[in-house]
């Protein structure tokens, strides 16, 4: 579905404005990223079932694409790419996978967590307006950043047992070693997909680069959160989605200021980063009242007819 509704026509609208083989390059180790990623998934799943593994540690692997695409644009001078990769994969999250992932469930209660998480960046960008930008840079900031993002991801996964299948010596073994390969190549072609993005930006408008990382980088996250919830496991999909988007407005924004580059906004693009999580949190409680406010009660007469009495609100 993703290949015919997003990637074919976006392949065609990109060789018409890049070189055809950068094209291919780009595709090709971006399906290696979402097959890498899906690996990773499958060999952590392996080694046990648990919120623990899906909203504390996978996001840290699914959000890679995005953390070393923005650390590498911010240092090359691409700092606008950087700061539109987090915010466009936070609008994608919130706007597109999980408002699919979240239907008829509640999903309004953990955004607490995504707007006290958006705050630090948020106000630190608020303070320094200068000239029509907003440019924030520092090395403890970002330390602040990626502590947060360690908090608030983890507090959602502690408290359940730990669920771990039997496996011999021999796979406990051959799981753990394509556990560890898959995240170095995948930490590799991290790293190869952020220059070609880097590429991009020579050819392109810097703007047109970065939504476009936002939203192919995203995909992991819509990948592993659709893979879980098919699996039954609705509330952990919904949690895994969740900390992708506070590892957005934290960690991604947090690496790179800690490698000593800056992040700069100019006035709409703030905007759109500081209102994210307040209109998705309107969106949705709009979206959960209407879908919740209906009640059917089934009397044991309509029963037999699976006939429904509609009491309203």
């Amino acid at each position: 579905i993703y290949t015919v509704i997003y990637v074919l026509p976006l392949t065609i609208l990109l060789s018409t404005l890049l070189p055809l083989n950068l094209v291919l390059e780009f595709f090709t180790l971006l399906f290696a990223l979402w097959s890498l990623a899906y690996g990773i998934q499958s060999s952590c799943e392996q080694l046990g079932v648990t919120r623990f593994v899906t909203i504390f540690m996978i996001p840290w692997l699914t959000t890679l694409p995005e953390t070393v695409s923005t650390v590498i644009l911010a240092l090359r001078g691409f700092s606008l790419a950087g700061a539109l990769t987090f915010a466009g994969s936070a609008i994608f999250d919130l706007f597109l996978v999980l408002a699919i992932l979240g239907y008829r469930h509640e999903v309004t209660r953990a955004m607490i967590l995504v707007k006290i998480a958006s705050l630090p960046l948020i106000l630190a960008l608020l303070f320094n307006y200068r000239n029509g930008v907003f440019t924030v840079s520092g090395m403890w900031l970002g330390l602040l950043l990626i502590a947060l993002c360690i908090v608030f991801t983890l507090i959602p996964a502690l408290g359940e047992k730990f669920f771990a299948p039997r496996l011999t010596r021999a796979q406990l073994l051959a799981t753990i070693i394509t556990l560890i390969s898959s995240i170095i190549a995948f930490t590799y072609m991290c790293i190869s997909y952020a220059q070609i993005v880097e590429s991009f930006c020579h050819l392109i408008p810097e703007s047109w680069a970065g939504v476009l990382n936002a939203y192919m980088t995203s995909l992991p996250d819509a990948i592993y959160a659709g893979a879980v919830r098919e699996a039954g496991r609705v509330d952990e999909a919904i949690g895994e989605l969740w900390s992708c988007v506070i590892h957005d407005y934290t960690e991604t924004p947090g690496f790179a200021l800690l490698f000593g580059s800056s992040i700069i906004l100019d006035v709409m693009d703030y905007v759109v980063v500081a209102t994210v999580p307040i209109i998705f949190t309107i969106v949705m409680y709009v979206f959960r009242f209407r879908v919740s406010n209906t009640c059917l009660l089934y009397t044991s007469d309509a029963a037999d007819e699976l006939d429904g009495v509609d009491l309203g609100g």
